[in-house]
């Protein structure tokens, strides 16, 4: 004996703006749906739940929904799931979907630290670019506590570009931080973690 789905789940969507993920779905036909609850994950297995949406119960028509997650702003990968709950209970389970908030905050430039995450003793890369040319680039990692860990002030090559490796073995011990590489007119942020 088989019994219907509870709801026709057409699509869902994670795509970060500004340091805000913004979740979209759609569903065909709901039925006893009581609630949507989205959940929230840095490595893809664990997951927190961060938003919850009313279902419509009963539904034979397209309705679409929405929800944020501003608190994705500093941003590995995040791996995302709607979760729909009946009336009864019962529950079921969409796709994971992924989004990244990590390449761009603020009036320009962009980031990337690399490994991520890496090992304990492996240098992490962070690589800037869409900088100005030959500006003064301050990069500073600051860990959970808020404690600056280390900072370092380099320049940018002619193209607005910037390179530079984070010896862990003096700097990062395991633990997740905040890489920030910051100009006169522009703030770049990035999380990562070291195992």
């Amino acid at each position: 004996q088989t019994s219907p789905l509870p709801i026709e789940l057409l699509n869902f969507a994670a795509v970060c703006t500004k340091g805000i993920v913004h979740l979209t779905w759609s569903t065909a036909t709901e039925t006893d749906n009581n609630y949507f609850t989205i959940a929230r994950s840095a490595d893809g297995l664990n997951f927190t739940d961060v938003a919850q949406v009313a279902g419509a119960g009963n539904s034979s028509t397209l309705i679409k929904y929405q929800a944020t997650d501003p608190a994705a702003a500093l941003s590995l990968n995040y791996y995302y799931r709607l979760k729909q709950t009946d009336y009864d209970g019962r529950s079921s389970y969409s796709q994971i979907v992924v989004t990244n908030c990590s390449a761009k905050d603020g009036a320009g430039g962009m980031m990337t630290a690399y490994p991520n995450p890496s090992g304990n003793g492996e240098s992490v890369f962070v690589q800037l670019s869409d900088l100005p040319a030959e500006a003064k680039v301050l990069i500073v990692a600051i860990n959970i506590f808020g404690q600056v860990v280390y900072s370092k002030v380099t320049m940018s090559d002619s193209n607005g570009g910037v390179l530079e490796a984070i010896d862990q073995t003096q700097s990062l011990s395991a633990g997740i931080y905040t890489i920030i590489g910051s100009t006169q007119n522009d703030i770049v942020k990035q999380k990562i973690v070291i195992k």
